[in-house]
């Protein structure tokens, strides 16, 4: 055949062509434009190796797949761009590349890596090995054995939809049970990571390993085996951390726990936040259990109660309403707004009592307080303030008698209340409460026996019952072994005193008792101020025992009540006879007959 041009060629139909004919190529990279022959077997075989860029028309309806490389486009519209073994079988589906990829959901895209699968609507494998994308609008990224299930919910016909998964290993995003579609969850990486339950949508993990969340918008940002179970919960990272409580939050630390609403563990281990709202900032085996309850850090501490604190130290307890525990150790307040600053063994047990440090020191009352030493006590629970139901037998007794002790009473607990009973035929002229006792309750019945008046048993008896419990506003402002338990009495300092009268003072000294109502031992040892507004400057065992006396020196009993009782008196610069204007009473010397006299 002579030489002619390809378009002066004769047309060959499909059917009359046979593998040994010649096939015409013009190579069209040379200017002579030289024309090369290949026969139709070889051409075939050159096509199928995979080496051209050319496509074909897969199996499904208006599908695109290369040719060469066992693609397969079997879905509507669906596309195989490149790689091996790849299958893209969704309506609309594409696979851009890589090996034994599978896209199967309607819109779906593998771009490329290795066993992909994406099988939900919309959904988007990255690229990464084996792993899944099998929900609508799911994402994943990319990294190895990824899984965002497609589990049907207890509800008939509800999904998960609209996860993603950045990268990673071995992380799913499942749906276990649940009544409701699970959206908008994601998976930022890490390894072995799990958004559980269809139920809860807006679950976060931001990464780490075997990290778990189970609640509406929970979130893990990092760490190792943590679990933010409830809605709305938060561990930024650490180690086996526990959110169960709606809108808790742990930022990290390790073994932490945060089961009330609201509550919040900053970090530490093994700390417990149980009340709605309470806190731990950190430290170690904590436990906040108390609504709005608090505890800033130290080491096995409690706070229980009702915005109660416990700011530090260690093995400190806050167990009453508002009550604060500053620090130190085995500290405790049990009464409501009651304090402890710090120190050792301590315990504010009354409503609005403290202790601002010390050791073993006890603010038992209402308002009492204590401001530091050792085994100190403020204040006694269950005080007498008043009585009622009076009733008196006899008609003989007459006089005054301090100090008197029931003979019997129905309470379960009170003890130690004295009284003082001013008597005239039998007829009761006052009696006074010197030592309001302990532990009594309204109602208590006090008997005292008539011979305690110099009477007869059953016929001068006198008896009442206890109406109200009056608690005290005692302070022990320091030292040791000291007790304030009368009404506002106070203890300044010393050791082994005790002022018992309500408003009674001792400023200091050893062994020192002020029993009576505005009675004062300012210190010395072994003096015991017993009546009203009565008082002992200094000294050893003086004993003021009638009102308004008061006693210098030592070894001085009081005789008579308005009285200065004093050992020895040196007085200096008295005015004399000449002095003009000294008011009544003035003593002053008369050098003409030097007497001490009196100006009348």
């Amino acid at each position: 055949m002579a030489n002619l041009p390809i378009s002066s060629l004769p047309n060959v139909l499909p059917s009359g062509v046979t593998p040994n004919d010649l096939l015409v190529i013009v190579n069209y990279d040379t200017v002579l434009g030289d024309t090369k022959n290949i026969t139709a077997l070889d051409l075939k075989t050159y096509i199928n190796s995979g080496q051209t860029q050319l496509y074909e028309v897969g199996s499904g309806s208006d599908s695109t797949q290369r040719i060469g490389v066992n693609g397969n486009a079997s879905g509507q519209y669906s596309v195989v761009s490149g790689g091996f073994n790849n299958t893209s079988s969704g309506y609309s589906s594409i696979i851009g590349g890589g090996f034994n990829n599978e896209s199967s959901g309607s819109y779906s895209t593998v771009s490329g890596g290795d066993s992909n699968t994406s099988s939900g609507r919309n959904s988007f494998v990255g690229g990464g090995a084996s792993n899944t994308s099998n929900d609508n609008l799911s994402f994943i990224g990319g990294g190895c054995l990824n899984t965002i299930d497609s589990i049907i919910t207890t509800q008939s016909g509800y999904y998960v939809y609209g996860s993603t998964i950045g990268g990673g290993s071995c992380n799913t995003i499942s749906s276990y049970s649940g009544y409701y579609d699970m959206y908008g969850n994601t998976i930022a990486g890490g390894t072995c990571n799990t958004t559980l339950s269809s139920e809860y949508n807006g679950q976060t993990i931001g990464g780490g390993r075997n990290n778990t969340t189970n609640g509406r918008s929970s979130t893990v940002g990092g760490g190792q085996c943590n679990s933010s179970i409830t809605g709305f919960s938060t561990i930024s990272g650490g180690l086996c951390n526990t959110t169960t409580g709606g809108s808790s939050t742990i930022s990290g630390g390790r073994f932490n726990t945060s089961s009330g609403n609201c509550s919040t563990v900053s970090g530490g281990v093994q700390n417990r936040s149980i009340g709605d709202r309470s806190t731990v900032s950190g430290g170690r085996c904590n436990t906040s259990s108390g609504r709005y309850s608090t505890i800033g850090g130290g080491g096995f501490n409690t706070s229980s109660c009702y915005s109660s604190t416990v700011s530090g130290g260690c093995r400190n307890t806050s167990t009453g309403n508002c009550s604060t525990v500053s620090g130190g150790y085995g500290n405790k307040t049990i009464g409501d707004n009651s304090t402890v600053s710090g120190g050792r063994c301590n315990t504010s047990s009354g409503v609005v009592s403290t202790v601002s440090g010390g050791c073993n020191n006890i603010s038992r009352s209402c308002g009492s307080s204590i401001g530091g030493g050792r085994q100190n006590t403020a204040g006694i629970n269950g005080t007498v303030s008043s009585y009622n139901s009076l009733s008196v037998s006899g008609s003989t007794t007459t006089g005054i008698f301090p100090g008197v002790s029931s003979s019997f009473t129905n309470s379960v607990n009170g003890s130690g209340s004295l009284f003082q009973f001013d008597l005239t035929a039998g007829a009761v002229n006052s009696i006074n409460i010197t030592a309001p006792g302990q532990n009594y309750v309204g109602g208590d019945f006090l008997l005292f026996d008539g011979t305690l008046f110099g009477g007869t048993s059953g016929v001068d008896d006198i008896s009442f019952l206890v109406s109200t419990i009056d608690h005290t506003f005692a302070t022990v402002s320091g030292g040791r072994c000291n007790t304030s338990s009368g009404v506002v009495s106070t203890v300044g300092g010393g050791a082994s005193n005790t002022s018992s009268g309500q408003y009674s003072i001792i400023s200091g000294g050893y062994r020192n008792t002020s029993s009576g109502y505005y009675s004062t031992v300012s210190g010395g040892r072994n003096n015991t101020s017993i009546n009203g507004c009565s008082a002992i400057l200094g000294g050893q065992s003086n004993t003021a025992q009638h009102d308004c006396s008061f006693v210098v020196g030592n070894g001085i009993t009081s005789t008579a009540a308005n009285t200065l009782h004093i050992n020895c008196l040196n007085i200096k610069d008295l005015p004399d006879e000449t002095a003009i204007g000294l008011p009544l009473g003035t003593i002053f010397y008369n050098s003409t007959t030097c007497n001490l006299c009196v100006c009348l």
